[in-house]
């Protein structure tokens, strides 16, 4: 789980795992989920669970228990889905083959429920401060 304030690059962060997966470690294209809440929610109503639900089904021909492949799922503004954290932990649960990165704004830090806490691992993304700015340039 990757939350911080808007600006701070937590999109640029899943975007560089897409294509280090991609390019990198040679994950097939398939296997790779980005996943843009605000604007899945312009398009249709529905949440995280039933989108990768109905992906491996379409994809795959599979559902989440009998999933056989690995598959990254890269979920940014997940917070635009209020029960976010309880469809990271079905999925968590359910199948061991797809590992999930969240990010979201800061409040996202306030909303996740014990049940997905113990499952996460949580590191804030934060600003720069201006030595590392000047690192970075």
């Amino acid at each position: 789980m990757l939350p911080g304030i808007r600006g701070v690059g937590k999109t640029t962060l899943l975007y560089q795992a897409y294509y280090y997966l991609l390019n990198e470690k040679h994950i097939l294209p398939d296997q790779i989920i980005y996943l843009s809440c605000d604007d899945l929610n312009n398009i249709v109503d529905c949440n995280i669970r039933e989108i990768v639900d109905i992906y491996l089904n379409n994809q795959f021909n599979t559902q989440l228990r009998l999933l056989d492949k690995e598959i990254f799922l890269l979920i940014d503004e997940s917070q635009y889905d209020k029960n976010w954290s309880m469809s990271g932990k079905i999925i968590y649960d359910r199948s061991e083959k797809i590992f999930m990165v969240f990010t979201g704004s800061s409040a996202l830090n306030l909303e996740y429920n014990a049940d997905a806490a113990r499952r996460m691992f949580k590191r804030v993304v934060t600003p720069l401060n201006y030595n590392e700015h000047l690192i970075e340039i």
